[in-house]
Order: C-alpha cells, then sequence, then structure tokens
C-alpha cells in the first residue's frame, strides 16, 4: 500500500534520509487514515539520525505511525525507547518454519533433501523471513541440497558435537586437542565450531528441563 512505507535501517542510516522520511511524512495519507512508516534494523541509524528523529517522535503528525523495528533494542538510544511502546516478539518454533517451508516448497515444486529443510529451519534461528531467503538461495535448478547447504555453512555432525561435549565435560585435553586437529581438516571455520557447539548444548539443555 502506497500509505505503508517500509525503510530499511542499515542503508538509509545517515540524517539526510531521516529528514526526507520526516519531510514526505508531513504530507496527508492517500488512502487509509494513517500514513506508516516501518523503520527496519532501527538500531544502525547513525546517532545525527536518531537525533532527528527524536524531534518527530517527541511531537508526530496527527497522521503518522512510526513503526520501529529492531534486532538489537540495547542499541537504539534510551532517549528514542522512552518515547515509544515496546512490544518484544519470540522467535518461530523450528516446527512452524519446517511447516511453511514445506508449504512453498510444494507451491513452488521445489524438490528438497530429507534433512535440508530441517538444517534451514536450524540456520534461520527463528526467523520465518531469514529461513524464505535460504530457501530462495540455495534451491538450484528447482532443487535443495542437503550437502550444498553442509557445506557452505561447515555444518558440523550432531553426533560429532556430542563426542566433543562429552570431551570437553571429561576435561581430556589431550583428546580435545585430537579433535580439534580433525576439525582443521574439514576446514569448519571456528566461529561456526564454536556457534553450532552453544546451539547443541542449549539443546540438550531445553530437552533435559522438558
Amino acid at each position: 500500500m502506497i500509505d505503508i512505507i517500509e525503510i530499511d535501517g542499515a542503508s538509509n542510516a545517515l540524517v539526510d534520509d531521516i529528514r526526507q522520511m520526516i519531510e514526505e511524512a508531513k504530507f496527508l495519507p492517500t488512502f487509509g487514515k494513517f500514513k506508516v512508516y516501518i523503520i527496519d534494523e532501527v538500531h544502525m541509524l547513525w546517532k545525527s539520525a536518531f537525533n532527528a528523529l527524536l524531534k518527530t517522535l517527541e511531537e508526530p503528525p496527527e497522521h503518522v505511525k512510526f513503526i520501529l523495528a529492531t534486532t538489537e533494542i540495547d542499541k537504539v538510544p534510551e532517549t528514542i525507547r522512552s518515547r515509544a511502546q515496546r512490544f518484544d516478539f519470540q522467535k518461530i518454533s523450528e516446527k512452524n518454519i519446517i511447516d511453511r517451508l514445506n508449504f512453498v516448497i510444494d507451491a513452488e515444486k521445489i524438490t528438497a533433501d530429507s534433512g535440508a529443510i530441517e538444517l534451514i529451519a536450524k540456520l534461520s534461528r527463528g526467523g520465518m523471513r531469514d529461513a524464505l531467503t535460504l530457501l530462495e538461495q540455495f534451491s538450484v535448478d528447482k532443487h535443495l541440497s542437503l550437502e550444498f547447504l553442509q557445506n557452505t555453512f561447515s555444518m558440523i555432525d550432531d553426533d560429532f558435537m556430542d563426542e566433543i561435549i562429552e570431551i570437553l565435560a571429561s576435561k581430556n585435553h589431550e583428546k580435545f586437542a585430537e579433535m580439534i586437529e580433525k576439525i582443521k581438516t574439514q576446514h569448519i571455520r571456528s566461529e561456526n565450531f564454536f556457534e553450532q557447539i552453544i546451539l547443541r548444548l542449549l539443546r540438550i539443555l531445553r530437552y533435559v528441563w522438558s
């Protein structure tokens, strides 16, 4: 709709970008009662841009509503947060993401290897948009390859991760050094390694506590 305007905070982070938005906001909506501005990843705005936005948030036009979306609320200045009504959204469950991905796959006539959809659901970390983006990026010739995904993201097998966790728990430094050398031969990036270990531990803890 013409009265709903979405702005990417990452690519429109300068004060001039916000000033232009504020000038355009002065015009009345074309069809609806309100003009709605959605600023995605608002934490990416520069300090000067936040200052320019603050003046408008203090006295917004009656016909304008602002929706500020962010994944890093701590980076949004308190002066901005104090003038907004805050809603915290929970991440989407892996099951719901898988269900939606299967719906899209059926509609688009995409074939997928066993386990590929589940892996995308894990990689998306509760973000439906990220899951759909991954599906689009990795559906080569209408096929989603599990091996292609695993190689791209340097995924570690769950059994291998469990073995590493057991070694860490037993404080077997010699065996752990051997495992590290094995990981190096698989060209797994260190940041991916630690991230996957942490996610695996969280899944184990959730299972224990449930």
